[in-house]
This record gives structure tokens, sequence and C-alpha cells, in this order.
């Protein structure tokens, strides 16, 4: 999965993650240390307005016959603190409540200093506990009096909660634009690859070997690398051209020489012909042995002749043919090579684009094939039809079939299987493929239906409708 996500959006994944990374430690402390300092401002200023009110808060009392104390009332100047700042005071002894601003709510034990309670109405309390330091009234019967201060966490937290949720969709958002950015960045120092893709898959597909890459105007590893792919091409054109005067040289060689042989090979065909005929058994004898080397001679040097006609770049115009009546031909030209056969024909009118001759060689020669490498009686199939929108001509039997060695090879030259009527020349398979690709097709071998016995050739070639 790694290996298919294009370089762009790995470098642009990886600069997300580590970009994402950064703003998520950042948006950890900036939550951290805010967090802290918001409880600690808010901790100073419960404690600060609890030292405040007590020194603010006098109570005042009624003395009894026998000399007490009774508290009367507390002379609350700073109830109007305590609304303002939204937090609740009560005046208490440890033995009992003396004065709050909000009724029915406790703040606990009289203990000094500051905690944290809960309370089921007010939820969670931040509270401040002070020994009340008005002089000579700070005590009733005796008993301290003190004054405590309790103020609701909650719009604290609901801050904290607020600068969060703002730094998870601030993180979210830098990693979007990271990601965004990233990706237009690679997007652009990967463009000059893209073109040489594009212009290399364009060279590969058409085989001109005189387009080159685009080169870009600058000193980098992608300049340099275009640099290097361009001198690659002059150099793989430069091989190519010589491969192919060389080949070209060859075939010419070839069809030269095939041409030259034929008229003398018909000469001699003639003379021994003539000489098998006489009245003479010894002379008649050899002059078949030789007419029989001189035939097969032929045959050869017209199977070469025909092979290098097939390699060469086509030169005579292509015109529609109905592949059917091609193959009915061919059929008529080896029957006498197929009489100890059962031949079935399953054709269908089918267009293509080609040379009749070099078609009908191709149907001969896989006809001829199947006729030599097969004992008397066996079937040979030839089907032409459509498949995959391409025209199809097949032809197959149920002989012994070809070995494995052989059949890795079977469309190299002169590669020969063994032959029940006759030597051959190894060359009709190599001229089958030839013809096929000079026609824009493709030739495979398969088995048959029945593993293990006979073979299949099937030719594809451009359908011409």
């Amino acid at each position: 999965m790694r290996n298919a996500i294009p370089i762009r959006w790995r470098l642009a994944l990886l600069i997300t993650g580590v970009t994402s990374l950064v703003l998520i430690a950042f948006a950890l402390i900036v939550s951290t240390t805010t967090s802290a300092r918001l409880r600690d401002d808010f901790r100073q200023s419960v404690e600060g307005t609890s030292d405040y009110l007590a020194s603010k808060v006098v109570p005042v009392f009624d003395n009894t016959s026998d000399g007490d104390q009774r508290y009367k009332r507390i002379d609350f100047a700073a109830r109007s603190y305590a609304r303002g700042g939204g937090g609740i005071i009560v005046v208490l002894t440890k033995y009992q409540t003396l004065s709050t601003t909000r009724n029915g709510v406790s703040l606990g034990r009289p203990i000094v200093g500051t905690r944290t309670i809960d309370n089921p109405t007010i939820h969670t309390l931040l509270v401040a506990t002070r020994e009340l330091s008005t002089p000579n009234l700070s005590h009733l019967n005796g008993a301290q009096i003190y004054v405590q201060y309790g103020r609701s966490t909650a719009s604290v937290e609901r801050t904290i909660s607020r600068i969060n949720l703002l730094l998870a969709f601030a993180t979210l958002i830098g990693s979007a634009l990271a990601l965004a950015g990233a990706s237009w960045i690679g997007g652009r120092a990967l463009r000059p690859v893209s073109e040489l893709t594009a212009e290399a898959n364009a060279i590969a597909q058409t085989g001109d070997g005189s387009r080159r890459l685009p080169v870009p105007d600058r000193n980098d590893e992608l300049g340099e690398l275009a640099r290097t792919l361009d001198v690659m091409l002059d150099s793989l054109a430069a091989a190519q051209d010589t491969t192919e005067r060389t080949l070209q040289g060859q075939r010419e060689f070839l069809a030269d020489a095939s041409h030259e042989l034929r008229t003398p090979l018909t000469s001699l065909i003639t003379n021994l012909e003539m000489l098998a005929d006489t009245g003479d058994p010894d002379q008649a004898e050899s002059a078949a042995a030789a007419l029989r080397s001189a035939r097969r001679m032929r045959g050869l040097v017209s199977d070469l002749l025909a092979l290098a006609r097939a390699e060469e770049p086509a030169a005579t115009t292509q015109v529609a043919l109905d592949l059917s009546s091609v193959v009915a031909d061919a059929v008529a030209e080896v029957e006498d090579l197929l009489a100890d056969h059962v031949l079935e024909l399953d054709t269908e009118p089918t267009t293509v684009s080609g040379r009749r001759d070099d078609l009908q060689r191709v149907v001969r020669n896989l006809l001829e094939n199947a006729a030599r490498h097969t004992p008397a009686g066996t079937t040979v199939r030839v089907v032409v039809g459509t498949r995959g929108g391409h025209a199809s001509l097949a032809v197959e039997d149920d002989g012994p079939g070809l070995s494995p060695a052989v059949r890795g090879r079977a469309f190299e030259r002169f590669v020969r299987s063994g032959a029940r009527s006759g030597p051959s020349s190894g060359l009709g398979l190599s001229i089958v493929r030839a013809s096929a690709q000079a026609h824009g097709g493709w030739v495979e071998l398969r088995s048959p239906a029945r593993a293990g016995r006979g073979t299949r050739v099937e030719v594809r070639l451009p359908s011409g409708d």
C-alpha cells in the first residue's frame, strides 16, 4: 500500500504529520500553561477577597444579664462585594453559622486556608477561610469567629474548555493547511518529473527515437536526471539505428540470396526429374534422392524468403479481407497433405486489414504443421471468429502435443520437434509470428481443452470492422 502512494502525497503526509506533532505539542504546552495560570489567578482572587472580608466584616453583639455576649447581627458592608463577585460569604464559629449570603449553602467546617469542596447545588467551589481580624470583635463567648468566601470554579473551567477547544480547532486547521500547502509545493516540485514521465511514456508508445525529453533549465537533481536520461536516449537511438541497419542488411542479404537461389534450384530440380525418369535403375534412384534434397532446399529457400519479407516494414498496401475466405484458399492448397486427417472448419465472416498472400501463408503453415506432427486419423480443427474485439484464427489438433522443452522455443527459428511425413525447415511458426506482428497482431501457443493432448495455435489480429 505504501509503495502505491505517489511521492507527492507521501511527502505531503510526512510534512503534515511532523507539523501536526509540532502543533499538538504547542497546543498541549499552551493549554497546560494557560490552565495553570487561570486557576492560579482564580485562587489568588478568592484568597485576596477572603483577606479583604476578614478585615471588613464587623459583628454586632448584645450583652446579656449574666455578662455573656449574644450575637445580634453582622455589619455586612461586604454583602455587595459578594454579589458583584458571584461568590458566597459565610460568617461562623466552630459551633454555629452566624450569617450567610445564600441560605442553605454550607462551606464546611471553618478550617483556615484554601480548599476545594463539592456542593450538590453549586458543584465545585473554591473556599478560602480566614479568622476574623476586627479588633475586640473577633470572638463570641470566647469562640473565634471566621469568615469563609467561596466561589464556583465553573466559569474558570468553562474558559479553560473553550481555550482547549480553540487550540484543538486551530491544530486541525493548521494540519489541513499544512497538507494542502505541502501537496501544492510537492506538486510544483515534482512537476518536471511528471513531464519527464509523460514524455518517456509517449516515446515508449510511439517508438520514435527522435523525440527528446524536456530538460528543465535548472542545475538541481531533477535537471541532472533529465539531462542524463536525454543522453541515454541518444545512446539508445544510436544503438537502435545501428541494430536496425544491421538487421536490414541481413534481411536484404537473405532475401537476395533466397531469390537468387530459386532459379538454379528450379533448373536443378528439372534436370533431376528428367534423370529420375530414365530407364537406368541406379541412376534413377540416385536422381530421386538428390531430387528430394533439392526440393527440401527449395522449400527452405522459399521459407527464408517469406520470413525476410514478413520481418521487413510493410511495403505493400493492406486491404480489407475476409479471414474465412483466406482460410478456405489455404485449405485448398494443403488438402492433399490433410487427406488422412479429419478436418473441421468452424468459420464465420471476419474482416481484417492485411496482405492476402502473407495471411494465406500463415494459415498454410499452421495446417502443414498440424498435418506433419500428428498421426493419421486425428482431427485438425480451424476456428475463425472475433474475440475481445480482435479477429481470431485458431488451428488445433488432438495429436501428441509438444514437449515442454520444445513448447518454450516453438516460435524460434529452426526449432524442430520431429515430423511424421518428412522433415521441416523449422521456420513455419517463426513465419507465422513475424507475419502476425507485421499485421499488428500476435500469436499464442496454448493447450486445447483436453489437458496433455494436442496443440492449439491462435493468431489474433486487429479487426477491420
